[in-house]
């Protein structure tokens, strides 16, 4: 019975990732990878074993280097995609050039636990949950030169939604807290997250793996 009264009801807790981000430039570089980081907190409702919902938010920051595909492109003063240098134009190669995304995100987040399906796992410690969410991600970019870090571009806040969602394995340490490690993707609609120019690659979206901690509120 000790089980069951925390299968439904309230609960909050905090949650930090390390943050890939993925467009034209990747996290996973041609040079290096920059992985990032972010912090956030969540509350939501267990409505019984199996479902949950909760609203979460979030803010961090991620570095992308060029990928192997894109180091030869030249990026003209005018900010469009050459093949090469224009004569009488400032540029920069895109080997030797960098972004950084800081973003904010809020979403919400439905989890479905699999183990709740099976009356032998269903009040157990163990959680393995399937989370689809929705957000707004809002992403501010900065380009940057490799060599001293100078900063030729940097472009306001701009709103994406997001689609995706997480698959998350959590385990009860205490009467009413639970530790879990989550990993999951968020494509955002859009611009490209690092300010560069749609070309080639259609791939916009967030891979983040990180650790929740939940503190349930309340059972029944």
């Amino acid at each position: 019975m000790a089980a069951q009264e925390k299968d439904t009801g309230w609960y909050t807790g905090l949650q930090g990732g390390v943050p890939f981000g993925v467009s034209t430039f990747s996290g996973l570089g041609a040079d290096r990878v920059r992985a990032g980081y972010d912090l956030g907190f969540h509350v939501g409702y267990r409505f019984h074993p199996v479902l949950s919902l909760e609203a979460q938010a979030a803010w961090g920051e991620f570095g992308q280097g060029v990928r192997d595909c894109c180091a030869h492109y030249w990026l003209g003063g005018d900010l469009q995609r050459y093949e090469a240098p224009v004569a009488g134009m400032d540029g920069w190669w895109y080997a030797d050039l960098k972004s950084r995304v800081s973003f904010q995100r809020y979403a919400l987040q439905l989890n479905a636990n699999l183990l709740g399906l099976f009356p032998r796992t269903r009040h157990g410690r163990w959680r393995v949950e399937l989370s689809p969410l929705l957000a707004a991600v809002g992403v501010k970019s900065h380009l940057q030169t490799l060599s001293d870090n100078h900063t030729i571009l940097m472009r306001d806040t701009r709103w994406h939604l997001g689609a995706g969602g997480n698959l998350q394995v959590s385990c009860r340490i205490a009467d009413r807290l639970s530790l879990g490690l989550y990993s999951g993707l968020t494509w955002l609609a859009g611009s490209p997250l690092d300010a560069l120019p749609e070309y080639r690659h259609q791939d916009n979206y967030i891979w983040e793996t990180g650790v929740r901690l939940e503190f349930c509120l309340e059972g029944k």
